[in-house]
């Protein structure tokens, strides 16, 4: 039991030693904080009294005039050809040309395949005999009957003239006969019937000989040019299932892929090859937000790995996609000759005027690379130059401002939050407003209370190359 005493006792005197221990360290370091604290600030008001004989010329910068940083972001999408077509007959046949393979360049009009035209041969023939033979019938009904016609018809008549007055005289002297009982009643009949047959006969023939001299009718000749006009309209045919036989680029482009050789029948509207054109365009999925900044005809930059290349935006797609929630950007890579000036020492790749490279060809990734200004910040946040900024004790961040628009003053240190940094410009908020003058550089040769004269007030949109700045 005594044994067990002596345990506590020992246990508590060594408890107490320890807080002793503990409350002298703590002490002493505060002692030590309180002797450094009042030996920085001896330090500060020492140099401030050593500065005030003088004035320390300095440069400012005015809070709030300094634009954001212009911040790269990229987007990516993929190189197509602006015009893609998969070529096909617009009629059925057996294939007995194919003049092109895979990459063969073609320009518009250049004939790529054919069909086996020889039934359209055979019936062409046969429509222009019936066309041919249609136009000597207009021909002749255009230049009417023949003399020899006419006068053969007049000839007749003349004898059936003749006919008609022997008939009308045997009438007649059959009547006499009659009169005296010297004939029968069956022979002054035949004597009426035959003068009326003969009679008939001659207005016929004097009819038709009328009609020899007045010509064809105007309805004839018209009922024949429309015939013609119906054969000639089955030869155009013909002419049309001729080019339905021919397969012809459409535009100036390269073969992409040749999909049947020759010999097969193929179908009405089967595809043959396929092609792309020359001219190359970007579609590059983009925020809402950003595919609203941009504008057709806006020069932007296009990146394959580090080839720059230029693009002109060409159109922007009107909806957002639901799946993905973007917009196509379509930018189209821009020519030889067509670019604007750009900065002395900057250059960018161009495509030629085919767009052929060794990378950028249809199907490819691409970036669009967008400089778009930092200023979405709040109200109380400022960009200022890095060079404006110091670290103070504690993680703290300070700024010297020089009060007023006077050309000289005292400056004074205000705290301020670092929110971001680009490594040139700063983001920050804290114990300065809009239009209060900043000092831009130099900070290390400063101290609260020393009497500055403003060399420089800039109100400039860089400040971060600041002439004569020092470091």
């Amino acid at each position: 039991m005594h044994h067990s005493q002596r345990l506590r006792r020992t246990s508590l005197l060594t408890a107490v030693a320890v807080f002793v221990v503990g409350l002298s360290v703590w002490v002493t370091t505060q002692s030590m904080g309180q002797d450094n604290n009042q030996s920085s600030l001896k330090t500060e008001d020492d140099r401030s009294l050593t500065n005030r004989g003088r004035l320390t010329p300095v440069r400012t910068i005015q809070v709030g005039s300094v634009p954001g940083p212009e911040v790269t972001h990229r987007y990516v999408g993929k190189l197509a050809a602006d015009q893609t077509s998969l070529l096909s007959f617009q009629r059925s046949g057996r294939i007995v040309t194919i003049g092109v393979n895979e990459g063969d360049a073609v320009k518009q009009g250049d004939i790529i395949a054919e069909l086996d035209q020889a039934d359209l041969d055979a019936q062409e023939k046969q429509i222009q005999s019936q066309l041919d033979a249609a136009e000597a019938t207009l021909a002749e009904l255009e230049a009417g009957p023949r003399p020899e016609t006419i006068e053969a018809a007049r000839a007749r008549v003349r004898d059936l003239a003749s006919n008609l007055e022997l008939a009308k005289l045997n009438e007649k002297r059959q009547q006499r006969l009659r009169g005296q009982q010297a004939t029968s009643e069956a022979e002054f009949d035949r004597a009426i019937q035959n003068a009326q047959s003969w009679n008939n006969k001659y207005d016929a023939a004097n009819a038709e000989l009328n009609e020899l001299l007045a010509g064809t009718r105007k309805e004839k000749v018209l009922a024949q040019q429309a015939t013609c006009r119906a054969i000639e309209a089955q030869l155009q045919q013909i002419q049309t299932q001729r080019r339905y036989s021919t397969i012809v680029a459409p535009f100036d482009g390269l073969i992409a892929r040749r999909l049947l050789d020759i010999g097969p029948v193929v179908a009405i509207g089967e595809p043959i090859v396929e092609l792309v054109s020359h001219v190359l365009e970007a579609q590059i999925a983009t925020p809402p937000k950003t595919a609203a900044k941009l504008a057709a005809g806006r020069q932007v930059q296009l990146a394959i790995g580090n080839d720059l290349r230029v693009g002109t935006v060409s159109r922007i797609e009107p909806i957002i996609r639901r799946e993905a929630r973007t917009r196509l950007v379509y930018v189209q890579l821009t020519h030889h000759g067509d670019l604007p000036a750009l900065p002395e020492g900057k250059e960018i790749a161009t495509c030629g005027r085919n767009n052929q490279g060794n990378s950028w060809i249809s199907g490819q990734v691409v970036e669009l690379c967008l400089g778009l200004d930092d200023t979405n910040v709040a109200p109380q946040q400022y960009w200022l130059p890095v060079t404006a900024i110091q670290r103070a004790a504690r993680g703290v961040w300070t700024v010297m401002v020089v009060p007023g628009k006077q050309s000289s003053g005292v400056c004074e240190k205000r705290a301020i939050e670092v929110l971001k940094t680009d490594g040139n410009l700063a983001l920050v908020r804290g114990m300065v407003t809009r239009g209060e003058r900043v000092i831009a550089n130099g900070l290390h040769r400063l101290a609260t209370g020393s009497q500055v004269e403003v060399v420089t007030d800039n109100q400039a949109t860089s400040p971060v190359s600041l002439p004569g700045d020092e470091t």
